[in-house]
Formats: C-alpha cells, structure tokens, sequence
C-alpha cells in the first residue's frame, strides 16, 4: 500500500470508530 492508501484508511476507521461510538452514547443516554 502507498502511504496515501494507509492514511485514507486510518481515516476511515477512526471515523467509522468514532461514530459508532457516537451511536452507543446516544442509544445508553436515552
């Protein structure tokens, strides 16, 4: 993988990371 490659996926986990942590705080909040 070039290194544009990896960074394009530690972004893309770190977003879908934290949304779903989102998702849990709103679903323990309510």
């Amino acid at each position: 993988m070039t290194e544009k490659m990896e960074y394009w996926y530690l972004v893309s986990v770190e977003r879908s990371i934290s949304i779903f942590q989102q998702y849990q705080y709103t679903t323990l909040s309510c």
